[in-house]
Protein backbone atom coordinates (compact mmCIF):
# COMPACT_ATOMS: atom_id res chain seq x y z
CA UNK A 1 0.00 0.00 0.00
CA UNK A 2 1.55 3.29 -1.16
CA UNK A 3 2.41 5.85 1.93
CA UNK A 4 -0.52 8.64 2.85
CA UNK A 5 -3.16 6.11 1.61
CA UNK A 6 -5.99 5.39 3.66
CA UNK A 7 -9.17 3.80 3.56
CA UNK A 8 -12.56 5.54 4.88
CA UNK A 9 -12.55 4.06 8.70
CA UNK A 10 -8.96 5.23 8.91
CA UNK A 11 -9.95 8.68 7.54
CA UNK A 12 -12.73 8.81 9.99
CA UNK A 13 -10.75 7.50 12.72
CA UNK A 14 -8.14 10.38 12.08
CA UNK A 15 -11.10 12.85 11.76
CA UNK A 16 -12.27 11.98 16.03
CA UNK A 17 -8.77 11.74 16.89
CA UNK A 18 -8.19 15.37 15.65
CA UNK A 19 -11.05 16.65 16.98
CA UNK A 20 -11.44 14.73 20.62
CA UNK A 21 -7.71 14.17 21.42
CA UNK A 22 -5.73 16.82 19.70
CA UNK A 23 -8.91 19.64 20.38
CA UNK A 24 -9.28 21.07 17.02
CA UNK A 25 -12.30 23.05 15.76
CA UNK A 26 -14.96 21.36 13.72
CA UNK A 27 -14.93 23.37 11.50
CA UNK A 28 -11.21 23.61 10.16
CA UNK A 29 -11.01 19.64 10.62
CA UNK A 30 -14.31 18.90 8.55
CA UNK A 31 -12.51 21.77 5.98
CA UNK A 32 -9.45 19.35 6.05
CA UNK A 33 -11.00 16.61 5.54
CA UNK A 34 -13.85 17.48 3.11
CA UNK A 35 -16.62 16.75 5.06
CA UNK A 36 -19.61 18.28 6.28
CA UNK A 37 -19.85 19.00 10.28
CA UNK A 38 -23.02 17.16 10.79
CA UNK A 39 -21.06 13.96 9.42
CA UNK A 40 -18.42 14.58 11.80
CA UNK A 41 -20.60 15.57 14.91
CA UNK A 42 -22.49 11.82 13.76
CA UNK A 43 -18.47 10.07 13.48
CA UNK A 44 -17.56 11.55 17.16
CA UNK A 45 -20.36 10.63 18.57
CA UNK A 46 -20.43 7.23 17.55
CA UNK A 47 -16.66 6.95 18.48
CA UNK A 48 -18.02 7.91 22.01
CA UNK A 49 -20.67 5.92 22.16
CA UNK A 50 -18.86 2.94 21.23
CA UNK A 51 -15.29 3.74 22.11
CA UNK A 52 -14.31 2.06 18.53
CA UNK A 53 -14.00 3.64 15.46
CA UNK A 54 -16.82 5.24 13.75
CA UNK A 55 -17.10 2.72 11.18
CA UNK A 56 -20.92 2.22 9.19
CA UNK A 57 -23.45 0.20 10.80
CA UNK A 58 -25.40 -2.58 9.55
CA UNK A 59 -28.98 -1.35 7.67
CA UNK A 60 -30.85 -4.47 8.06
CA UNK A 61 -34.69 -4.64 7.00
CA UNK A 62 -37.30 -3.99 9.38
CA UNK A 63 -39.33 -6.29 7.43
CA UNK A 64 -39.39 -8.19 4.24
CA UNK A 65 -42.91 -8.92 2.98
CA UNK A 66 -41.39 -11.38 0.24
CA UNK A 67 -39.91 -13.67 3.54
CA UNK A 68 -41.02 -17.11 3.74
CA UNK A 69 -43.20 -17.57 6.92
CA UNK A 70 -41.09 -19.75 10.17
CA UNK A 71 -43.86 -22.35 9.14
CA UNK A 72 -43.11 -23.10 6.16
CA UNK A 73 -39.11 -22.41 6.46
CA UNK A 74 -39.61 -25.25 9.67
CA UNK A 75 -41.81 -27.56 7.34
CA UNK A 76 -39.12 -27.42 4.47
CA UNK A 77 -36.35 -28.07 7.05
CA UNK A 78 -37.89 -31.02 8.17
CA UNK A 79 -39.07 -32.51 4.64
CA UNK A 80 -34.88 -31.64 3.13
CA UNK A 81 -33.58 -34.58 5.82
Amino acid sequence: MPFGVKNVSELRLSLVTEIVEKGRSVSSVCRDFGVSRPTAYKWVNRSKEFGASPDDRSRPPLHSPNRISLEMENLNSKYAK
